[in-house]
């Protein structure tokens, strides 16, 4: 059942490593003295063999592992490098516009080979945090201080600089 928080993210695979769960956690925190914040995740599908034919199956299943957590009412926002790339003032006017209509985002980190094609369809939104390709842990994080940072913003809270 998928979470009521205005705010979600989903990762395929856990953050596990230490840091990168502690600074996850930190803007959790920080988020939700704002907003409702939630952040899950979807087993990544672990491949013997990584040929083309391999990594698509892996990569559909971890589609559709997604797609069953999202709420027909859920905003999807998929995390793609060709997306679309906003400064912070904007990427916080957008998020206030979202949030203004009632909007329940559910940000979606890929795996190690993406997202599916499924998933990308399915979102209403594609954000890129810029060109290069991060792990999904860290990216976890860039994205939750992002949120934080536009919900700073947002609330004339000192922060942003």
């Amino acid at each position: 059942m998928p979470s009521p928080a205005r705010l979600r993210l989903i990762t395929v695979g856990p953050v596990r490593t230490p840091h990168f769960k502690a600074a996850l956690e930190d803007y959790a925190g920080r988020i939700n003295r704002f907003v409702s914040f939630a952040a899950e995740s979807v087993a990544s599908v672990g491949l013997k063999k990584e040929g083309p034919a391999d990594v698509r199956r892996a990569v559909a299943e971890e589609g559709q592992r997604i797609l069953k957590r999202i709420a027909g009412q859920d905003t999807l926002v998929a995390l793609d490098r060709g997306g679309r790339s906003l400064d912070s003032e904007a990427w916080a006017d957008w998020m206030g516009q979202r949030l203004d209509l009632g909007d329940r985002l559910c940000f979606v980190v890929g795996g190690a080979w993406g997202l599916d094609g499924s998933v990308l369809d399915r979102a209403r939104w594609r954000i890129s945090l810029g060109p290069m390709t991060l792990a999904h842990e860290l990216c976890a994080v860039v994205l939750s201080e992002q949120l934080f940072r536009a919900l700073t913003i947002l609330r004339g809270v000192p922060y942003h600089k």
